[in-house]
């Protein structure tokens, strides 16, 4: 037995989804759950998601689909089926922030996104050897205001033929109309802020600045204009006056209380987190301090350049305080050359990257 999913859309009228549901009834399926709404019952467009269980031995997946292209045309509807056995292919475009790429491949290794991942792509070298170490093609396509068409092109050609789809993890370049075009297939954006306020750069800056009441996260596809595709999920936190901006980023990651809601079971196997918010690192940290003193994982954490000389001290006291020793750590490679850092050193350069390793040594 086999699930599928049918997305069909159409102009509105009535009686769709009772021939939808008729088809599918007539074929020896099975609805398991079925959603659906339309933009305006008068003249609108109608939008229908149905999930169904079948025999592929009885119905081929050849004949489903030209019959219910038949219903499709009369209509006058576009459609597509997925079946739960096929695996899509994914591809993913980073910059050089890692810590969404570390999240997505952590979930592939483990199983929890059920996804083929078949190539990484960046326009800067230095998450080649984790992605590579997870055994995933790593490729990078440098790019410039005057290369981007060509960097674009590779891009493309790169992807064509591997990949279903494709998520933006952490990726700093706007995509061309030309690129989204020429892919023709679903590109997934999350956006760190609730759309469609503050779009582009600097979100949590532009909510505090307006004195907004709720900030939150927004998963959307990617269109041509930035930070405008379709949105498909968000979430909330509620925020007040009282609230700064380092504070707004925190509570817009909420990451200890997501940890344990969704990793509870992984978390005992926590060997590393790297934390990379342009100046914010400490901030993020201090939502963390179950989970640094009950598993001590690693850190791999940044000394941002604006940081002034009592930030940079609070920093590092704070990776102390949890019982951490820190070393300066070159293109945030665990395995690469580190020297040990101690208080009066944090302000020996402009901007750094730092890995801490807890006394226990675990």
């Amino acid at each position: 037995m086999e699930t599928a999913v049918i997305l069909i859309q159409c102009p509105d009228r009535t009686g769709i989804i009772a021939r939808v549901s008729d088809f599918i009834f007539r074929k020896g399926a099975n609805i398991i759950r079925s959603d659906q709404y339309s933009t305006d019952p008068q003249g609108g467009r109608f939008f229908m998601r149905i999930e169904f269980f079948f025999d592929p031995d009885t119905l081929r997946k050849e004949m489903l689909e030209s019959e219910f292209d038949l219903l499709a045309r009369e209509l006058e509807g576009s459609w597509e089926i997925h079946y739960a056995g096929t695996r899509m292919r994914m591809g993913i475009l980073v910059s050089r922030q890692g810590h969404c790429l570390w999240d997505l491949l952590y979930r592939w290794d483990s199983g929890e996104l059920p996804v083929d991942l078949t190539c990484v792509i960046s326009n800067h070298e230095n998450m080649r050897r984790p992605v590579e170490h997870y055994g995933v093609p790593f490729y990078h396509f440098p790019v410039s205001r005057d290369t981007k068409p060509h960097q674009e092109k590779q891009i493309l050609e790169t992807i064509a033929d591997r990949t279903d789809f494709l998520a933006l993890a952490r990726y700093m370049q706007i995509l061309s109309g030309s690129f989204i075009e020429g892919y023709g297939r679903d590109v997934i954006n999350i956006h760190h802020s609730f759309l469609p306020s503050f779009k582009g750069a600097d979100p949590y800056r532009q909510a505090y600045e307006r004195g907004v009441k709720v900030i939150g996260a927004t998963s959307h596809f990617v269109t041509e204009d930035l930070d405008e595709g379709p949105i498909i999920e968000q979430v909330v936190e509620r925020v007040t006056h009282k609230d700064s901006i380092a504070l707004l980023k925190r509570k817009g990651r909420n990451l200890e209380k997501f940890l344990y809601e969704n990793y509870s079971n992984y978390l005992p196997k926590l060997d590393l987190i790297k934390v990379d918010a342009e100046g914010y690192d400490k901030e993020i940290l201090k939502t963390i301090p179950n989970i640094l003193n009950d598993y001590k994982p690693g850190l791999m954490v940044e000394c941002y350049k604006r940081l002034n000389k009592e930030e940079r001290y609070e920093l590092f006291d704070l990776l102390t305080d949890h019982g951490y020793e820190v070393y300066y750590l070159e293109n945030f490679e665990v395995d690469g050359s580190k020297i040990k850092i101690e208080r009066e050193n944090m302000t020996d350069k402009k901007h750094f990257e730092m890995l801490a390793i807890h006394k226990s040594g675990k």
